[in-house]
């Protein structure tokens, strides 16, 4: 949203808007310190240790270019990304470094922010949720328990009964008819996501539930990426549910959230469930075992 807001705006902007991946990927070819040729095929190390490598060997080359980082989804972030963001301040000592994290999400790495030594400022309204759902949510994520509720509105949690992929499927099928159907929401306002990748989802493979049909034009048919940046994604057509995985949609809302397909074998199950609850403004639906 700042990206698309800030387009245009004539040099200097004064702000640039960057995943941690993107800025290394600019600097590590303005520097010239990424391999060339680029790899067509981008494999983890390319993200994980190929581009974050380019940065730390850029910095020395296009020097400490910022008087302030802001850095989101802090949790995510490897110690030495966090370590390599701090050094593109101009001036380390007085400049400003702001990293937004929650320890309860961290849902690709353990969170390492604690281990920079900043001074702490607890963020402990839960601004997006009605009271329900947040101490729902609150059963998988500890911290949670201290925080206030601004709004207790809003519908109760919602368990529908779905053992195995089959019951999942009909079970679904029901809960969107009666949505949208009986309960006359418009389904771009409602999410149906899943604890496994859209590859593995009975859900996805689905797709078509009565006259609800499931979209993310971020993925084909298969349930594969299709390489597309935010940017270039194809927009939500109105008549269409939003299904994505937990992962992917972290950071984001829906008035209304279907969870599924929750794998009880991930060592990050309690993460799933807080970050896929938390993500439903007004009602949210989980369907289970």
């Amino acid at each position: 949203m700042l990206a698309d807001e800030l387009h245009g705006v004539p040099a200097p902007g004064g702000l640039d808007v960057l995943t941690f991946h993107d800025l290394c990927l600019r600097l590590g070819r303005e520097a010239k310190t990424l391999p060339d040729p680029e790899p067509t095929e981008k494999t983890r190390e390319w993200w994980d240790e190929v581009l974050p490598q380019a940065l730390d060997a850029a910095i020395p080359i296009v020097g400490g270019r910022y008087h302030a980082v802001v850095i989101d989804e802090g949790q995510d972030f490897e110690k030495a990304w966090l370590e390599s963001l701090y050094l593109m301040l101009a001036d380390p000592d007085n400049d400003v470094l702001y990293v937004f994290h929650d320890p309860e999400q961290a849902l690709f790495r353990d969170d390492v922010v604690d281990t920079l030594g900043l001074p702490e400022y607890p963020l402990d309204w839960n601004c997006r949720n009605t009271g329900g759902i947040h101490r729902f949510a609150a059963a998988y994520a500890p911290s949670l328990e201290a925080a206030g509720v601004l709004r207790e509105d809003g519908r109760a949690v919602e368990s529908v009964l779905g053992a195995d992929s089959g019951g999942v499927v009909e079970a679904l099928r029901k809960v969107l008819h009666r949505l949208v159907a009986e309960e006359r929401l418009p389904p771009w306002q409602i999410a149906v996501l899943t604890g496994v990748p859209l590859s593995h989802s009975a859900v996805w493979s689905q797709r078509r539930f009565g006259n609800q049909v499931l979209w993310n034009g971020s993925y084909d048919d298969a349930g594969h990426s299709r390489g597309l940046s935010a940017d270039a994604a194809p927009n939500q057509p109105t008549d269409t549910i939003l299904c994505d995985s937990i992962r992917r949609f972290k950071g984001l809302e829906r008035e209304v959230i279907v969870l599924v397909e929750m794998d009880e074998s991930d060592p990050r199950l309690a993460q799933l469930m807080y970050v896929g609850a938390t993500r439903a403004r007004q009602h949210l639906v989980v369907i289970g075992p």
